[in-house]
């Protein structure tokens, strides 16, 4: 209750502040970073503090979900015939609760934590082994068999949009699931590093963690 009453103020410039919400949880959850677990109980309270590049929403219809924008300022546009490659272009007035904009580099950074092989998160496979889409040699890397990350099938376009080379073809729905990845602040993140790189206190507690 403490952690979603102090998470107040996220996501775009100019939002309104209507009240507080509160919910409650059976048990504390050891963790609120999307990287370090899998548990119900944290992302509950993920889901309310971080924004990703899609949501599902109830349909006009009342009667299931359809995908809406979140972060993305437009669904993935496909770049190439074969639908290998797809572009994602994001919002421009994202923000963190601490006012920083939210760019490319946020993605790349999230998605490159994702497959970090020093880290071996339980979150790896959402990245590495998607059955929806699998970004270029991220398997590879997340094993260490491929060191440099520009060989991933990653790109920054600008500061507002990047591409990924998948390793099979992707329908639209299949680009919109393998990459609608919760945001990880990177300077939050890096802060609570342990020296070797092995371990961060990231989501472990107010000070190790930003909202979107």
């Amino acid at each position: 209750m403490m952690l979603c009453a102090a998470f107040a103020g996220c996501g775009k410039e100019e939002t309104k502040v209507y009240g507080t919400f509160r919910t409650y949880f059976t048990n504390p959850p050891p963790t609120v970073s999307c990287l370090a677990t899998q548990d119900t109980n944290p992302w509950t309270l993920i889901d309310l503090t971080t924004a990703s590049l899609y949501r599902q929403v109830l349909n006009k219809e009342k009667t299931g979900w359809e995908w809406a924008t979140d972060l993305a300022a437009k669904f993935p546009e496909q770049v190439d015939a074969d639908g290998y490659v797809w572009k994602y272009t994001i919002v421009k007035d994202a923000v963190w609760s601490n006012g920083d904009k939210i760019t490319s580099d946020d993605f790349e950074f999230t998605f490159k934590e994702h497959a970090n092989p020093k880290m071996a998160y339980v979150s790896a496979t959402q990245m590495t082994t998607n059955s929806y889409g699998q970004l270029k040699n991220i398997y590879e890397y997340n094993l260490g068999q491929i060191t440099d990350w520009s060989e991933v099938g990653y790109k920054k376009l600008d500061d507002y949009s990047f591409q990924v080379e998948f390793t099979t073809p992707a329908t639209q729905d299949d680009a919109i699931r393998a990459c609608n990845r919760v945001l990880v602040n990177e300077t939050v993140y890096m802060k609570g590093m342990n020296a070797d790189g092995t371990g961060t206190l990231y989501g472990t507690d107010l000070e190790n963690f930003t909202c979107c």
